[in-house]
């Protein structure tokens, strides 16, 4: 016979929900009003088990989710931890395991500590430059990048004669005029002339073959259509596959990558700090022979 745990749960809920609610409206009932909610072997769960887990204005039918929901995953956990408990190998140290991974804990929670207090985050571009140039090398392309400007409009294009003029001109002033229309005119745009897209990414908005058809006019505006749109691209640079890719397009990564190393190097000071303080103070003692 299979055990419904949800429906045998659903028609404890009513008391368990009314019991726990007097729990937490008067702390010094909560050990009275505990009821026991499963048990499996040797382990149960009572319903101060479940303390915190229903936030203010929580409805019954809503506990009754969260209980329901929590005892199953409890009973298959507990089931799950009892045949583990019945199979442990015999060469299986538990308590060495214990100790080992309460030491990590308190080491690793340590060593956050010393890095949020004594770890300068700032990175210069100075020092990601030359981090980029002495590790260039890593960072070959897996895919084609290029670096364009361009614009994407339904036909017919609004105000043609206007998109012409800003599209075409330097000035600042129609620069900012160009961002005013794309935000009100075009289906998608990318006006920034620092950002490397890669091309899977500009094919989602510009025909692929036409990107291959211009890839050479560098700086040169190319203006081609569709049946249902006009396009505006101009192409600033092109990198294929296995070319070092630029730092604008790493940046990101290459930050972190510093950061990381900044941080290991933060702990190995410390670290030596401490052994170097130990034996000042002549705590360290060791019998090897």
């Amino acid at each position: 016979m299979k055990f419904n745990l949800k429906v045998s749960v659903f028609y404890l809920i009513p008391a368990l929900w009314l019991g726990l609610s007097s729990c937490q409206e008067n702390p010094e009932a909560a050990a009275s009003a505990d009821r026991l909610i499963a048990r499996v072997y040797n382990k149960t769960l009572y319903l101060s088990d479940m303390e915190g887990f229903f936030p203010t204005g929580t409805t019954s039918e809503d506990s009754s989710l969260i209980i329901n929901a929590y005892t199953e995953r409890w009973v298959r956990d507990a089931v799950l931890l009892y045949e583990a408990e019945r199979h442990i190998p015999q060469d299986l140290n538990i308590d060495k395991l214990v100790k080992d991974y309460k030491a990590s804990l308190i080491k690793n929670n340590y060593e956050k500590v010393l890095v949020e207090a004594a770890l300068d985050s700032a990175i210069s571009q100075m020092e990601l430059i030359d981090f980029y140039e002495q590790n260039k090398e890593k960072y070959t392309l897996e895919q084609t990048i290029l670096r364009c400007t361009f614009i994407k409009t339904g036909l017919p294009v609004p105000d043609a004669a206007q998109l012409k003029k800003l599209w075409g001109s330097k000035e600042q002033s129609d620069r900012q005029g160009l961002a005013d229309y794309c935000r009100t005119f075009a289906s998608a745009c990318g006006l920034a002339d620092s950002v490397w897209y890669t091309l899977d990414q500009l094919a989602a908005e510009i025909p692929l073959g036409k990107l291959e058809e211009i890839r050479q006019r560098y700086n040169q505006e190319s203006v081609f259509s569709d049946d249902n749109y006009q396009y505006y691209v101009r192409i600033l640079d092109w990198k294929d596959p296995s070319d070092i890719a630029p730092l604008e397009f790493v940046e990101e990564e290459a930050r972190k990558v510093v950061l990381r190393k900044r941080i290991t190097n933060l702990l190995e000071d410390k670290k030596d700090e401490m052994y170097e303080r130990a034996l000042k103070n002549k705590v360290i003692q060791l019998y090897l022979d």
